[in-house]
């Protein structure tokens, strides 16, 4: 008997213990519905949303973040979710939605892994500025590790196209990730050029863009690059002159004359006739 009471008095005390931890969560779902209508529905679609997501189900992802957008349109949590699942097809609307998500809220993108693929979309999509403010929020709270190098080579490549000003600081983030991968690729290309668009009297650009060549595959390597065209011009114009072919390296610096290096190519093509 006296057993089974202290049972039931247990079986009681959880049973209070739970109410008091769930409550809580309950009242705060009650009273954010009632400050915000249609605020539950709209976090439980951002949810699937997301899991639509990390599934790489994107159209669906898409269409719950739509959904999600059409309840609470100020909201950004959605249209972060919105933009990442466009960003592979079609980075220009996938960028719009980033953007559109850090006007209303600057710190949307602050998670490391979202900021990451977000700041790869932005920059395809054409939003420089966007993804470089991005990246040196992210940089220095990132552990080291892949991602964080593949970071700072897309760092360096958007700070590179941005002129003059910044070039000191896309070196320093082509050399952090070098630093940690030897001889990457996209970073030794990329800091070739920004040596060279420096004038910097050394042949250390001629050694990188010599190092890229004859790893091979050159043009599947700029094809991957998230640039303008000129931009993948100006580097496949360092390799045809690394590896002696003048005549191309004058076709590649003439496709390269837009944007904020202009005179630069202008100047390189005409030191090669």
């Amino acid at each position: 008997m006296h057993r089974a009471a202290s049972g039931r008095v247990a079986a009681l005390a959880a049973a209070l213990a739970f109410g008091t931890l769930a409550a809580p969560a309950a009242a705060s779902d009650f009273w954010d519905e009632v400050r915000e209508p249609g605020s539950r529905a709209y976090a439980e679609e951002v949810r699937q949303a997301r899991r639509a997501l990390r599934s790489r189900e994107r159209t669906r992802a898409a269409q719950l973040a739509r959904s999600a957008i059409e309840r609470l349109p100020e909201r950004p949590e959605a249209r972060v979710v919105l933009g990442l699942a466009l960003g592979p097809e079609d980075p220009a609307t996938g960028a719009e939605e980033l953007a559109r998500a850090l006007s209303t809220d600057p710190g949307a993108l602050d998670d490391e892994s979202d900021g990451a693929d977000a700041a790869d979309v932005l920059a395809r999509g054409g939003r420089y500025e966007l993804a470089a403010d991005l990246m040196g929020r992210l940089l220095g709270r990132m552990r080291a590790g892949a991602a964080r190098q593949n970071l700072y080579v897309l760092y360096g490549d958007v700070l590179g196209l941005r002129g003059p000003e910044h070039l000191d600081d896309a070196e320093r983030a082509y050399r952090e990730a070098l630093r940690a991968v030897p001889h990457e690729p996209r970073a030794s290309i990329g800091l070739a050029l920004v040596l060279h668009r420096r004038g910097d009297d050394t042949d250390e650009w001629r050694r990188l863009a010599e190092r890229v060549a004859a790893r091979g595959r050159v043009e599947s390597l700029l094809a991957s690059l998230p640039l303008p065209d000129a931009e993948r011009a100006a580097r496949r114009a360092l390799v045809l002159t690394a590896i002696g072919d003048r005549s191309g390296a004058r076709s590649a610096w003439d496709l390269a004359r837009e944007g904020a290096w202009t005179d630069h190519a202008t100047r390189s093509s005409e030191a090669l006739r």
